[in-house]
């Protein structure tokens, strides 16, 4: 997946070598010297298939070899040079290797001048040398000239994304820079951890914002990464270098169109795909950016897509350690699991928590990424945060400390980066060298980050669907199926909030999709609704309540009741565990409790919930002074000889969460004993009345009533009703939890 690097040069080299042996005069000396430039040239093929198999000993061996064989093969020193600058790092102890592969690559270039391969690998190498990097744009800019010279677009692609990065990082070392004001040294880590309040009184009164800091830098690099795609359209730094810059910028447009001609030039790259899906998701464009992360994810190899798509980073540690023990067919039930039950609207096609994590993914490898020490950038620890949290609203940066008093000696030299998440107060600090992309945590911000993920694993408070959901209130009230199934009967009373959904929008009427959705506990598919009707936003005449009714049998779900608003993309949800009952007991039951502002029966002599209009009260919510009207089933209770029942109905009122003084109820409605009857508390009310009824040939008795709250504050109580069957001696309760409350607050 990395760019493809200057794939001619060493064939090229060979074959000019051995034609050069082939030309040699003749003689026994001449033969000699042809046929050891001959071998060296083998060897050096077979070190180059060595290192291809990841055996660099032996393939430096090989060389050599070769370079004894042949010392004027320039070739055997520049892919030895090359060879050994890959193996050395930027450590002090590396420094002996380092000096010998610059050796190799200068020997090359002095035998061939003109190859611009061996400017560009030697530039590289002064890159790792740390005060080298003018002279390592010194060599990139000599490559440059013999790749234009020669024609060759691979090498101008390579060197001008080489060129780019370093502009690119000169621009970064000083992007969001920061000075500090009113008398501030440095910006302290631990005290960021400790302090809540520190990042943000730190960043708003004593820093002051530097604008367009490192502009030149960044124009030059847009410049080279734009000349290096225009040489290759299908090269992955420069396309990635420029694409990370219009990214950052904000030109999603051109992000789109480049990334749409890299994909087009290397529509095999996966990185070009994924790149693609990352720009179509920003625009907005989910269906296509799905179809583009598809595709990416399929052409990466097993190893990489498994790295992508693994949630440890975005799990609490536990988790992580249990899921990296599953195997691998576990481990895709889990994501299936996980991404359904993450998904934040199911009426759309497209799962938005999913898409954001993806491209989040990408935007890390794309940003983050440090070749040079073997890192996608989703394994940085900016790659980490930003795959949990996103995008972060607040950067800053601060120069690189020089006081090695300093009371942090690990930010001498380094820059300190701050990324603050203002909403949920979350800040992380970085320390990282100058000139490279590459940074850690800062201080002890380890372990402040793994308390910080056990707290909240991951956020999408980004996700555009996330920033405009509304809630809906949804009362879920469970009956007795019918006499011919054994299922239970689920009533769901759901309040759309259509006038909110149209707060500022000049639409008279428009569409509403809304539905219901319920899950087993492995988010497989039980029930699935779907409904799409118009309405008329501003109409006082507009109803938002809505109902489902769906039969299960007895078990644990999920449900959800989700409503959306096509043309403004505002949307709702409602969601929440169930257990749902079998009422397969013979003993005297209960259905839920429905909390309505109205019940009135349809007929004069009802059988069940269905034969009552009912105007359902969702959110269990009541102004002061209201009347709260409950319906109920009653399912067994003992008839006598005359098919009579008899049994008392107690109402009980607590006070669960209100300033503790007296309040009172009373009956105003429902079975005519019931009229009438009141009582008082003083932390509760109890109101008891009897009922003597015909059951006739019903297999369950409806109740109902109205309360008057009368002087009730405003609170949360607990409803309880108790059903004693006079004849059996049984009992039945059910609770209901509901407030008293100025609804217009």
């Amino acid at each position: 997946m990395t760019g493809l690097r200057n794939p001619p040069v060493l064939v090229t080299g060979l074959l000019a070598a051995l034609a050069l042996a082939l030309a040699s005069p003749g003689g026994a000396a001449a033969q000699e010297a042809d046929d050891a430039v001959a071998r060296a040239i083998r060897l050096v093929a077979d070190a180059n298939q060595m290192a291809l198999r990841g055996d660099t000993a032996a393939a430096l061996a090989r060389l050599e070899q070769a370079t004894k064989l042949a010392p004027n093969l320039s070739d055997a020193h520049y892919r030895r040079g090359m060879l050994l600058a890959h193996q050395a790092g930027n450590e002090m102890t590396d420094m002996f290797k380092r000096r010998a592969a610059g050796a190799a690559l200068e020997r090359a270039i002095r035998i061939e001048r003109g190859n611009p391969s061996y400017y560009l690998e030697l530039g590289r190498l002064r890159l790792k040398q740390g005060l080298g990097r003018l002279g390592a744009q010194r060599m990139f800019d000599l490559a440059l000239n013999a790749a234009r010279q020669r024609g060759d677009a691979a090498v101008i692609a390579e060197t001008e994304a080489e060129l780019g990065d370093i502009y690119h990082r000169r621009f970064q070392a000083l992007d969001h820079r920061r000075l500090m004001t009113n008398d501030a040294s440095q910006f302290d880590p631990d005290e960021a951890i400790n302090n809540p309040h520190y990042a943000k009184d730190f960043l708003t009164q004593r820093t002051s914002e530097i604008e367009d800091s490192g502009e030149l830098d960044l124009r030059r690099a847009e410049a080279h990464y734009r000349s290096g795609a225009t040489a290759w359209p299908g090269h992955d730094r420069a396309n990635a270098g420029l694409l990370g810059i219009l990214l950052d910028e904000q030109r999603i447009e051109e992000f789109h169109e480049q990334a749409r001609r890299f994909m087009a030039a290397a529509p095999k790259n996966p990185r070009a795909q994924l790149f693609l899906g990352l720009g179509l998701w920003r625009m907005g464009r989910a269906a296509e950016a799905t179809r583009a992360f598809d595709r990416g994810l399929a052409g990466l190899t097993p190893g990489e897509r498994s790295r992508l798509t693994n949630l440890s980073a975005i799990l609490r540690r536990s988790d992580a350690e249990d899921y990296q023990g599953l195997t691998a067919a576990q481990r895709a039930e889990f994501d299936r699991i996980y991404w359904a039950a993450g998904d934040p609207l199911r009426l759309t096609p497209e799962n938005e928590h999913l898409l954001e994590h993806l491209a989040r993914a990408a935007y890390a490898d794309l940003r983050f990424s440090a070749p040079e020490l073997h890192l996608r950038g989703w394994d940085t620890d900016r790659g980490v945060i930003y795959m949990r949290y996103g995008p972060p609203p607040v950067v800053a940066s601060f120069a690189p400390q020089t006081d090695r008093r300093s009371t942090d000696p690990a930010a001498v030299g380094k820059i300190t980066t701050v990324w603050f998440y203002p909403e949920r107060n979350l800040r992380f600090v970085f320390y990282g060298p100058p000139g490279y992309n590459f940074a850690r945590f800062a201080g002890e911000f380890q372990a402040y980050v793994e308390d910080t993920r056990y707290q909240m694993p991951v956020k999408y408070d980004n996700v555009p669907v996330n920033e405009a959901m509304d809630s809906i209130s949804v009362q879920v009230a469970a009956f007795r199926g019918t006499r011919t199934t054994d299922s239970t009967e689920l009533v769901f009373f759901a309040g759309l909030p259509l006038a909110r959904m149209a707060e500022g929008v000049d639409l008279i009427e428009g569409p509403i999709e809304h539905g219901l959705f319920i899950t087993d506990p492995l988010e497989r598919d039980v029930k699935v609704e779907r409904r799409q009707e118009t309405v008329r936003f501003h109409s006082e005449s507009q109803l938002e309540q809505r109902t489902f009714t769906s039969a299960l049998p007895a078990g644990e779900y999920r449900f959800r009741v989700e409503a959306r608003q096509p043309t403004t993309r505002r949307a709702a949800r409602g969601a929440n565990r169930l257990e749902v009952d079998d009422f397969a007991r013979s003993s005297l039951m209960l259905s839920d409790v429905v909390m309505a502002d109205r019940v009135a029966p349809r007929l004069e002599v009802p059988t069940g919930h269905r034969d009552f209009l009912i105007d359902p009260n969702p959110a269990m919510r009541y102004t002061p002074g209201g009347e709260v009207h409950l319906l109920w089933e009653m399912y067994n209770l003992t008839a006598d000889s005359l098919s009579s029942v008899w049994y008392d109905a107690e109402i009980v009122l607590r006070v669960q969460s209100i300033e503790r003084r007296g309040f009172a109820a009373r009956i105003v409605g429902g079975v005519l004993d019931a009229v009438g009857t009141t009582a008082e508390g003083d932390d509760q009310v109890s109101v008891r009345y009897e009922v003597r009824e015909t059951l006739g040939n019903r297999d369950r008795l409806p109740g109902w009533v109205a309360v008057d709250l009368e002087d009730a504050p405003l609170g949360t109580y607990v409803l309880e009703l108790v059903i004693t069957d006079r004849i059996s001696g049984q009992s039945a309760l059910r609770r209901r939890v509901f407030t008293v409350s100025d609804i217009d607050q």
